[in-house]
């Protein structure tokens, strides 16, 4: 337990105007750079967060959370499936789909692509395409005007609203003699730009029946469902794949898991990159509470002349280096918090007057910086920054209470 005397003495050594200036100095550093460590993860682990947040958002919205494909080829009675599917309390939609490659070929130019035949009302229902694309291009693709092409994919060939393209897929006969290429051509009603190189450069949307007719599939190739709680899609494949024996049945983690574990890998480095910092700035509060307990070794034999224990003015000098551990974790928390929220105005700030563009919208697809202020994430980072100068501060704290009083009091 704490005793008054104690928090006052350390509390006067914190504050006192009468410390050495050399060792005040390297106390205002250590939580300079405590506040500045904390501020940079908070900030950079939020905004990581916010891109990830981002690019799930949109790999889901082109995808669903879990997806079913037929054991044995095509899924026929779809809508029965779809049907039964809804029944869960944790389906948000389920979708059907067509997801085959194709060769899009266009004024003597040939790309590959996937081509994905869906429902426009399924489209529809779906966030991602209502700002992927403008009203006027799903209104003509509901109306079974033509595809939606991916905005790059489209502009890499300069193809038009209103073109004309042609595709070609390969018959699904062993023998290509009886089920050779076959070849359509459809007219382009539109493009989408969902912000993903790998969609918007090689996907072609189409409605379901021509992808059907085009593919000579009677059913679809997957249901694709949406969850209230994409982060639960591996529990709902673990819950229900018993239930659907006839179907593969698999979760967006598994199938875009080198993509999101390099994600991991990148902000697990970025965490213990930026966590160095807080440790550098812990090692100036060891040297800060050395040259503090050299500069007290008067003040600390006459405590021990006149009764104070050991444990005591060990308690003292611990008490005056958390302190400054935890003003300066505080500090850096209220300042990232602050920066997130201004983000969007530093980055104006940088452009107008040192004109560098530190966030392209051209580039990210994004009008704004992402961010997401994950509570338990920022309990975290401060519970570590805490625990490291709580750490750091344990060392000059036991040596003070070592000192010898008679030593101290002849060369003190």
């Amino acid at each position: 337990m704490l005793k008054f005397f104690e928090i006052k003495t350390a509390w006067r050594y914190i504050w006192s105007p009468k410390r050495d200036g050399f060792v005040s100095v390297i106390s205002l550093f250590s939580v300079l750079g405590i506040t500045l460590g904390v501020a940079a993860l908070v900030v950079v682990m939020s905004v990581m967060g916010g891109f990830r947040q981002e690019l799930l958002g949109r790999i889901l919205g082109m995808t669903g959370d879990v997806t079913l494909s037929g054991v044995q080829g095509s899924i026929k009675n779809f809508d029965l499936l779809r049907n039964r599917l809804m029944q869960s309390d944790a389906v948000v939609s389920a979708t059907a789909v067509i997801d085959k490659h194709a060769l899009l070929f266009f004024r003597g130019s040939a790309s590959g692509v996937v081509v994905r035949g869906i429902r426009p009302k399924s489209l529809n229902l779906r966030r991602t395409f209502k700002h992927a694309t403008t009203r006027e291009d799903r209104k003509n693709f509901a109306g079974g005007k033509g595809l939606l092409l991916g905005n790059i994919l489209a502009r890499m060939y300069g193809i038009n609203a209103g073109d004309t393209v042609g595709l070609m897929v390969l018959g699904e006969s062993v023998n290509p003699a009886f089920d050779g290429p076959r070849v359509r051509y459809f007219r382009v009603a539109g493009t989408f730009k969902v912000g993903m190189y790998d969609y918007d450069s090689s996907t072609v949307l189409m409605p379901l029946r021509k992808a059907q007719s085009l593919f000579s599939i009677d059913g679809v190739t997957q249901v694709e469902v949406v969850l209230k709680d994409p982060e639960q899609a591996l529990r709902f494949v673990k819950d229900n794949a018993h239930s659907y024996p006839s179907f593969y049945m698999d979760a967006w983690q598994r199938v875009n898991m080198s993509f999101f574990n390099a994600l991991k890998v990148e902000n697990n480095t970025m965490f213990i990159i930026l966590a160095t910092i807080v440790l550098i700035a812990s090692f100036n509060i060891v040297t800060g509470q050395i040259l503090m307990v050299r500069d007290k070794v008067r003040a600390i034999s006459i405590m021990r002349a006149i009764g104070v224990k050991r444990s005591s003015i060990v308690k003292i000098f611990f008490l005056t280096g958390s302190a400054l551990g935890v003003f300066g974790t505080g500090i850096g928390v209220i300042l990232g918090l602050t920066l997130l929220k201004n983000l969007d105005a530093i980055r104006n700030f940088i452009k107008t007057y040192f004109t560098i563009d530190v966030f392209d919208p051209k580039v990210y697809s994004l009008t704004k910086i992402p961010f997401v202020v994950d509570v338990k994430q920022i309990v975290f980072i401060m519970v570590l920054s805490i625990v490291i100068t709580l750490v750091a501060a344990l060392y000059p704290a036991i040596k003070s209470g070592r000192i010898d009083p008679s030593k101290g009091m002849i060369y003190g």
